[in-house]
């Protein structure tokens, strides 16, 4: 076909379609407003468009919304902006809506645009605070959410008695939420009237209930009524109040050594409240109460410190007093000790059999105390123990231990009187009273007659003869002589303890503490110089074996040594001859003295470490010499030969 022949074909075809009622060219519809995505909250939305054809002045134009119609315009302008507004209210939901516009067989629809109507303002709900709730906090948070038929967001307010004190304006729907109150923050007080507010998208707003907000940022001052104290009880009770401006009531717990031990959950405001612990161990405790107001601030009260003692002190007797034999005259003591976890002190008596003998009041926790026996023992075996009360009235008694008390024969004679017809006689006298005479000494003896009168004669053979070594029995004498003293002398054991044993020489009772093995020197004759040396060789629980001998060193003597002028020779005869040994000791002294100076010369002499550094500096010093010989010749070799240069 060619290019006239077309031409002619397309004139024809249109001539034929305007004869038909038919336009080459369809209408173009175009939609205005609202633009896509609008939210809206009316129910009858109005809605532009215009529409443009070539061929046609008017077209027939509807509103479809939803598929459904709901305005049309019979004779819309062609290329002119017309209104079409729902004749019907449109229920609340998201929709398409477009204009479609006809004339005869030509027609055509706008774009879809979507249009959201939202007709319901949205639900709010607090979550946190609680209505009627305590904060510690004057920022404190709130937590909300809203819920919303349409709208996915909304813009939310906090407001604290009619004052805005917080804004968020991107809230999700149906999202837990969190506006902190801003930092000009609350004040305390009780009663604030709380609410959260939300605006939706097409300005639908909904609000929380009010509800009741108290503020309190500051913690109860809490008084510890009670003071420091010991307690025979496991479950103390304490007293203390509380103050607050603002809680009515308060939760109050008691500590013992930061554990609870009893707790109040409603204390009233300023009112004197009793906590009694659980039961508590034995011990000293750190005690406070806290208290934590409506708001949770927590007050503490000062500590006090309790001291719980429900056991009886420990009494601990001397074990070493156990089955001792005592002399019944003496003046005898039983120490003890006692523990207590509670009580500084006790009050503690001593019994014989069941009969108190002696007691003290103020005896110190953990220190050895002593009890006097206050009355003579008569002789006999006794159950002995110590009772011990302590500050709490809490008692108990020590361990059983068994003493024997037993009179010893303490036996002193006068001289001998003259003798007659080689008899001789005396008195003696116990100094106990204790009534058998199994120790006496002899009151009559054979003598030689010496002449003369009056000063007695020298002890015969009717004493115990007194040899070097003695083995006493816990209730034998053993007599002896001491040199230049006419009388006789007698020791005697006291108490055998673990340790050692107690002697008593003579009958003034000089007593004598002995360990086996120690030697000790005593004065017996009262003239304040050692006369005699003992040593304890060896001891059982009912014996012991002693050594004694003079003072001087030399052994005790059975009877005098002569007479006292014959005594007072011998003395000075050994001291005349002690100069000449002195002498003879001291020639080697001052030899050795005048000896020293020399060997102190001859190792100064001789010392190898001065020696040895004196060959050292030697040999630095000839380094020395031979290091300034080498740096000044070369100086000279060169300024002689700069010479000939010259020359």
């Amino acid at each position: 076909m060619d290019f006239k022949k077309l031409i002619t074909f397309l004139l024809v075809a249109m001539l034929f379609m305007a004869v038909g009622g038919y336009s080459v060219f369809a209408a173009v519809v175009n939609p205005v407003s609202p633009g896509d995505g609008f939210w809206t909250s009316n129910q009858t939305p109005v809605f532009i468009f215009n529409f443009t054809d070539p061929n046609n002045a008017t077209m027939s134009c509807e509103l479809e919304i939803g598929g459904t119609g709901y305005d049309i315009n019979a004779s819309a302008l062609n290329n002119t902006p017309t209104t079409l507004v729902a004749n019907a209210s449109v229920p609340e939901g998201t929709y398409n809506w477009l204009v479609n516009c006809s004339l005869g067989n030509n027609s055509n629809v706008s774009s879809a645009r979507n249009i959201n109507i939202d007709v319901n303002a949205p639900n709010v709900g607090i979550s946190s605070p609680a209505p009627n709730a305590w904060t510690n906090d004057n920022t404190t948070d709130i937590t909300f959410n809203f819920t919303d038929s349409m709208s996915p967001n909304a813009s939310c307010t906090v407001w604290v008695n009619g004052i805005m004190y917080g804004t968020n304006g991107g809230v999700l729907n149906n999202t837990p939420t969190v506006i902190t109150v801003n930092d000009s923050g609350l004040s305390d007080g009780t009663g604030y009237s709380l609410s959260v507010n939300c605006t939706d998208l097409v300005g639908n707003e909904g609000g929380s209930g009010a509800q009741t907000l108290n503020v309190d940022t500051v913690a109860a001052t809490v008084n510890m009524l009670t003071t420091s104290f010991s307690t025979g009880v496991n479950t103390p009770s304490v007293t203390f109040n509380y103050s607050d401006s603002l809680a009515g009531t308060a939760n109050c717990t008691l500590y013992f050594d930061g554990s609870s031990a009893a707790n109040n959950v409603s204390t009233l405001n300023w009112t004197s409240t009793v906590l009694t612990s659980a039961a508590q161990g034995d011990g000293v405790y750190d005690v406070y109460v806290n208290c934590s107001d409506q708001a949770n601030n927590i007050g503490k009260s000062g500590n006090i410190t309790v001291t719980i003692d429900t056991n009886g002190p420990t009494v601990n007797v001397n074990a070493s007093l156990d089955d001792t034999q005592i002399n019944s005259n003496n003046t005898n003591l039983v120490d003890f000790n006692f523990a207590d976890g509670g009580s500084s002190t006790a009050s503690c008596t001593l019994y014989f059999n069941s009969t108190s003998y002696g007691s003290n009041s103020s005896v110190l926790n953990n220190t050895q105390t002593a009890i006097t026996v206050d009355d003579t023992m008569s002789s006999g075996r006794y159950d002995v123990w110590v009772n011990c009360t302590d500050g709490l009235s809490n008692e108990d008694k020590s361990a059983v231990i068994n003493i024997s008390y037993i009179c010893y024969e303490d036996w002193s004679c006068n001289a001998w009187s003259t003798c007659t017809d080689g008899l001789r006689t005396r008195m003696c006298t116990d100094a106990n009273s204790c009534g058998t005479t199994t120790n006496r000494p002899s009151l009559s003896g054979s003598c030689t007659s010496s002449g003369g009168g009056g000063g007695g004669a020298p002890p015969t053979p009717a004493l115990s003869k007194m040899p070097a070594k003695a083995s006493l029995k816990r209730y034998g004498v053993h007599y002896f002589m001491v040199r230049g003293d006419r009388y006789s002398h007698k020791v005697r054991i006291q108490e055998i303890r673990t340790n050692g044993v107690w002697f008593i020489f003579n009958s003034e009772q000089i007593e004598v503490f002995l360990e086996q093995g120690e030697t000790k020197k005593v004065d017996v004759t009262g003239d304040n110089k050692a006369d005699v040396v003992v040593t304890l060789l060896s001891f059982t629980t009912n014996d012991a074996e002693i050594n004694l001998a003079q003072a001087e060193g030399e052994p005790i003597e059975d009877e005098p040594v002569g007479e006292p002028v014959e005594e007072v020779a011998a003395e000075e005869e050994v001291m005349a001859e002690e100069p000449v040994q002195e002498v003879v000791e001291e020639k080697p002294e001052k030899k050795e003295v005048a000896e020293e100076p020399v060997e102190e010369e001859v190792e100064k002499k001789s010392n190898p470490v001065a020696i040895v550094l004196l060959v050292i500096a030697a040999i630095i010093l000839v380094v020395l010499i031979i290091g300034f010989a080498m740096k000044k010749k070369p100086k000279a070799v060169h300024h002689h030969e700069h010479k000939k240069h010259e020359e």
